[in-house]
């Protein structure tokens, strides 16, 4: 795992406009501040959300849903600025004990997690992981104001040096640009699982993200020092879950 140059408590200074910020834990203190920040990412700026017309009102129980259960599995971080608002967020969960999505209350998300399931399989069939192994980081965003600053980078490998700390080996991510997918470069042990065309994915018998260009991938990543993709097998069960 690249290591980070500061604490997650010390002030960063931004060469592009002098911005300093701080890093914390995701807590009780940052929730409606992150939501904000989720709802306004993610149905403004990120593409399948967007293709899919997804509102903010109707984003909004699912970003209430996953914060709450990162705040109480105390798996996320978040980047907030002087005025204490929150620029940018990582949000894991322990694979172990996954996020199970409510979606009569987000039925228009159905397609996001068909497409994250799809994606998924070939790394999650048949096995049944060991707790405290392996955490999914499965949402990241960053405030539009503050893009190309480095941030992106910077708020993930502080939610997985804070996993790292906690015991994890390794983590499982998902893209679905290749921007984000850059973070992969940043550690020692990284795996490609499974790609899928946006373009080509089908769902219900229809290709909902028709036009869409790209791919999601899906990565095994190793975050604790000295982790090799051999000691993977001593994270999971295979056999059936139960």
């Amino acid at each position: 795992m690249t290591k980070l140059t500061t604490s997650t408590t010390s002030k960063h200074t931004t060469t592009s406009d002098i911005t300093s910020y701080t890093l914390h834990p995701l807590s009780k203190e940052y929730m409606q501040s992150t939501a904000d920040l989720f709802i306004k990412t993610f149905c403004s700026s990120e593409p399948i959300t967007k293709h899919l017309g997804i509102q903010h009102h109707e984003f909004e129980p699912f970003v209430m849903d996953v914060i709450q259960k990162v705040i109480k599995d105390g798996m996320g971080m978040v980047a907030v600025d002087k005025n204490n608002r929150v620029i940018a967020c990582a949000m894991g969960e322990d694979i172990a004990n996954p996020f199970v999505p409510n979606l009569s209350l987000y039925p228009k998300m159905k397609t996001v997690f068909a497409l994250i399931n799809k994606l998924s399989e070939p790394f999650l069939k048949d096995k049944k992981f060991v707790k405290g192994k392996i955490v999914h980081i499965w949402v990241a965003m960053v405030d539009n104001n503050y893009r190309g600053l480095g941030l992106s980078t910077i708020i993930d490998l502080a939610c997985t040096e804070m996993c790292a700390r906690k015991g994890f080996d390794f983590t499982y991510a998902e893209f679905t640009n290749e921007i984000s997918e850059k973070i992969t470069h940043h550690y020692s042990v990284a795996k490609k699982i499974n790609a899928i065309s946006l373009d080509d994915f089908t769902f219900q018998g229809t290709q909902p993200l028709k036009g869409l260009k790209g791919a999601a991938t899906a990565y095994i990543l190793g975050i604790k020092p000295g982790v090799t993709i051999d000691s993977l097998k001593d994270c999971y069960i295979m056999g059936k879950k139960s």
